[in-house]
């Protein structure tokens, strides 16, 4: 992914974008998470906040990982795939993270084909949010 400008890999481009494309192709992953963060608000203090997924201590997001010789050695990195938001979701974000069920991690790791699949009809879990203390 050397060379990519982006903190997330777009469903829609992840298997077009030079910088992810290969990535996609060999190196899906799994990001596991016991939750994550979402900022809103214009001004500083931004309201913080938690999503997690009820019922469950952990849950993966769908990612894709890269390995770099550089000057300095080896650089490992990894991307969020990310889709365009649900109507729950862009009040928080443009984007939102592509989480997993379980169910469908061998599909995402198996074949690029398998994986592009969770794109087209994604299974919008039910996240839980609330207020996060800083």
């Amino acid at each position: 992914m050397e060379g990519a400008n982006d903190d997330d890999a777009r469903s829609e481009t992840i298997d077009t974008i030079a910088s992810y494309k290969s990535a996609f192709a060999q190196r899906r992953c799994l990001i596991p998470v016991s939750a994550f963060y979402e900022w809103t608000g214009d001004k500083s203090p931004k309201t913080k906040w938690q999503f997690t997924l009820p019922g469950s201590e952990w849950f993966c997001f769908a990612g894709i990982w890269d390995r770099a010789e550089t000057a300095d050695g080896v650089v490992e990195s990894y991307a969020l795939t990310t889709l365009p938001p649900d109507p729950a979701f862009e009040k928080y974000h443009d984007r939102a993270p592509l989480v997993l069920e379980r169910a469908d991690y061998a599909a995402w790791l198996d074949s690029p084909s398998s994986a592009k699949a969770l794109f087209t009809h994604p299974k919008r879990l039910p996240l839980q949010v609330e207020l996060a203390t800083v």
